[in-house]
């Protein structure tokens, strides 16, 4: 693609199996994210919706869902905004938003936690840590924006650290509603492609269909464990004060409390779980180091192990 509409495409940014976004420039010259409905595999397509006959219309419909939800949930400064809507020549219908380069993905790294993975991952995309005051700070930025979400009856199901963008202010942007849940679908999306593995709730993996709010709180309990202790919580994880004592006890059993098996025992929604966030900050101990630098997550990978010079002190004390 050269030009979409009236933007002029400079390349693509990357693509799935039913849309593709690309960075262009607007008339003014301004760079853009437009994303294009693109059905690459109408076998995947059948896969991917419950019904059998139309999978192509179904999943139009839905991208077109997808682009209403943003223009209803741009208000909010906390999701990424949607500056134009319209259609190809052929009906292919785009949607354009504000070109975001920097995301969360990039501030705390890839889930690359083996031995194989960290090898084959750029040193500045190894997985880290955030300090505790902005972990706290984008926290709140992503409630604020998930609470919008559910009480537009809406489940983002696909919280993860690449669908957290931020703007020049550095604020937080949620993106990427392509699978959200729609209140009222005809077609509901099978377990095709449905959200990330690290970050999706018990319930979420045995049916995408049949989620709501806390599906999404589960998935920000994991992101909060992922951002303030450089770790996931799989199999049997210590708690997240053990990583950041400053962090009070208050605050450790609130995202334990959302990492929770059972839906029931977690906060209903992102209002919710926002609320008692404010609550939990209160017990946070200010006099401990609060740690807002730079924060490797220490990995056994042997000789490919590399420190910033800074740290290579500390680590020597350490094993010694």
């Amino acid at each position: 693609m050269e030009r979409i509409g009236k933007y002029t495409v400079i390349k693509e940014l990357g693509a799935g199996g039913f849309g593709a976004v690309y960075l262009a420039e607007d008339t003014l010259g301004e760079q853009v994210a437009i994303k294009v409905f693109q059905v690459r595999d109408e076998n995947l397509a059948r896969q991917a919706t419950s019904s059998s006959t139309d999978a192509v219309d179904v999943l139009k419909r839905r991208f077109m869902d997808e682009a209403r939800t943003l223009r209803r949930l741009a208000a909010s400064p906390y999701i990424v905004d949607m500056h134009d809507f319209d259609e190809l020549d052929d009906g292919t219908p785009y949607y354009v938003m504000p070109y975001l380069s920097r995301s969360l993905e990039q501030e705390v790294g890839k889930d690359a936690f083996t031995r194989g993975k960290l090898e084959e991952t750029p040193p500045e995309l190894h997985p880290r840590r955030v300090g505790l005051t902005q972990g706290l700070q984008w926290l709140e930025q992503i409630l604020e924006a998930l609470r919008e979400v559910h009480n537009a009856n809406l489940v983002h199901r696909d919280i993860k650290p690449a669908n957290i963008l931020f703007n020049a202010k550095g604020q937080v942007q949620l993106c990427d509603f392509g699978i959200a849940k729609l209140p009222d679908a005809e077609h509901s999306q099978s377990g095709v492609g449905m959200g990330s593995r690290n970050y999706m709730s018990p319930e979420q993996r045995e049916s995408a269909k049949h989620v709501g709010p806390a599906s999404d709180v589960y998935s920000v309990g994991v992101l909060a464990y992922r951002m303030l202790t450089g770790q996931l919580p799989v199999g049997k994880y210590e708690d997240p004060i053990v990583y950041v004592p400053a962090m009070g006890q208050a605050l450790n059993d609130l995202i334990e409390q959302a990492l929770s098996q059972h839906e029931s025992k977690r906060p209903s929604d992102a209002g919710a779980f926002l609320s008692a966030l404010r609550s939990a900050r209160s017990s946070i101990d200010s006099s401990a180091p609060d740690d807002d630098g730079y924060s490797g997550t220490f990995t056994d990978v042997g000789e490919s192990s590399t420190l910033r010079d800074e740290l290579k002190p500390l680590a020597s004390r350490i094993e010694s």
